[in-house]
């Protein structure tokens, strides 16, 4: 077993129980995550890097400073599930994906939205591994930052279930707006790396 399916299999299916909402477990998938996982590794060396600002040369770290490596995991998050979007949507991904059965024999929804959910779903539950780095840990701000901007934009939906005659907050995802979401974020991060532009942290109340 890897490390990425021991990850998904020991923090994240487990965590997925406690957060994420019981009609929207169907859509978890190691799958999912592990596309998801490839994606930010392709997208952690893309990007605004050496930059031009009033004729002087410098560069996004310089320009960013302490909040570069934050602003770096946001990208990467981000721009891995719009880069998925844009080839699911541009039928470049022939990759089969293992759906829990009960999805997979849903007729309803098409194998392309089976898979954007099962990334959207998978990618929110596994924000948590994240999340409990904490807010002194760089990839933690940096998830709790996307999952509190997920929330504020209505892409992820908290909401009170009775489980087990138990009242539970648990996370959905809204499918309707999440894609658009996603690339508003990534679009926002590039525009700050892109011009060193730590007053545009602020106004994203970073």
């Amino acid at each position: 077993m890897n490390i990425q399916q021991s990850k998904y299999n020991d923090l994240i299916s487990p965590l997925s129980k406690l957060v994420i909402s019981e009609l929207q477990q169907r859509y978890l998938s190691f799958d999912g995550y592990f596309t998801r996982t490839l994606g930010d590794q392709i997208i952690q060396g893309l990007g605004p890097h050496n930059i031009t600002l009033n004729g002087k040369k410098t560069t996004v770290r310089e320009e960013l400073k302490e909040e570069s490596l934050i602003i770096d995991s946001i990208k990467s998050d981000s721009g891995s599930l719009w880069m998925l979007y844009y080839l699911l949507n541009q039928n470049k991904i022939s990759y089969e994906y293992t759906l829990k059965p009960e999805l997979a024999r849903d007729n309803f929804i098409s194998k392309k939205d089976k898979i954007k959910r099962t990334v959207a779903v998978t990618y929110v539950a596994a924000l948590f591994r994240k999340v409990r780095f904490g807010v002194a840990d760089d990839v933690g701000r940096a998830a709790r930052f996307i999952l509190v901007y997920m929330i504020k934009a209505g892409a992820v939906i908290l909401d009170r279930e009775i489980i087990d005659e138990v009242s539970s907050l648990r996370l959905s995802v809204d499918f309707g707006s999440f894609e658009f979401v996603v690339g508003e974020l990534f679009g926002q991060i590039l525009n700050i790396q892109a011009t060193g532009d730590k007053i545009g942290l602020l106004n994203l109340n970073f």
